[in-house]
């Protein structure tokens, strides 16, 4: 269980990043707005990976769950179990990496942003290009 754990966890974080690619692809190409097959290829990329995602997550919940329900783990005390087993040291290093990727999503949120502030300014400067002047 723990090795299928590993493979969804894995899948999850690759779908996550394939997502965060797909927008970057999609929001800094102007080709991709102009409609027909490529806007919808575009953003299909982004649904696509969204759905690996999704179904990655839910097969990881689903293992770990079935980790927490096995007989064998039913029968220990895992509060006092898992208490003995972590030491302080790696409390401490994973609240820092938590810290970390905190950080990191705030980081990216922001450059989305940024991104999508773009592609509405372009799209905007578009549309007042193509609009015909006043007679």
């Amino acid at each position: 269980m723990a090795i299928e754990g590993q493979k969804q966890l894995e899948i999850a974080v690759q779908s996550a990043h394939q997502i965060l690619n797909s927008l970057n692809e999609v929001l800094s190409n102007p080709a991709l707005w102009e409609g027909g097959g490529k806007e919808e290829a575009g953003w299909a990329a982004v649904d696509d990976a969204r759905q690996k995602y999704k179904a990655a997550t839910t097969a990881l919940r689903g293992i770990v769950a079935a980790i927490f329900n096995h007989p064998q783990m039913m029968s220990l005390d895992v509060d006092s179990t898992v208490e003995k087993a972590v030491d302080q040291a790696e409390i401490d290093r994973l609240q820092k990496q938590t810290v970390e990727l905190r950080e990191e999503i705030v980081r990216k949120n922001d450059v989305l942003k940024q991104l999508i502030t773009q592609m509405r300014e372009l799209v905007r400067d578009i549309s007042m290009w193509q609009t015909p002047p006043p007679s």
